[in-house]
């Protein structure tokens, strides 16, 4: 978006879809992105877009941390907690979190285990 408001990024079209009118980012701009708290600080950055069947974005993978890849963690967000914003130079990415939020978040493909309750005495 030239105009530089913010687009929620469920809105998103993907790579595969016709452009019309050009005025949001592909998917493909995602991958890469930077990604920002709302204060403005690098919190980590886009690794993967995860589509739907109607082919818009569902989540995205933001990996946080590490350098190249070593200590690095992998988080998946859903799209409807991001704000994105096309600044001419880059696609801008806002989420509501911080750095150690987001390092708190179970591991992308990592299997989520319940917690374990314990039966109600009788």
């Amino acid at each position: 978006m030239k105009d530089g408001s913010d687009t929620n990024v469920m809105g998103v079209r993907s790579a595969r879809e016709p452009d019309e009118g050009g005025a949001l980012p592909t998917a493909d701009a995602l991958r890469g992105a930077i990604v920002h708290d709302r204060q403005g600080t690098e919190i980590g950055t886009v690794n993967d877009v995860v589509t739907g069947d109607d082919g818009r974005v569902a989540s995205v993978v933001i990996e946080v941390g590490g350098y190249v890849g070593i200590g690095s963690h992998a988080v998946s967000i859903a799209a409807h907690r991001l704000s994105v914003r096309d600044e001419g130079e880059g696609t801008r990415i806002v989420l509501g979190m911080t750095r150690e939020e987001l390092r708190g978040l179970p591991e992308h493909g990592e299997p989520v285990t319940p917690p374990i309750v314990p039966p109600h005495p009788r």
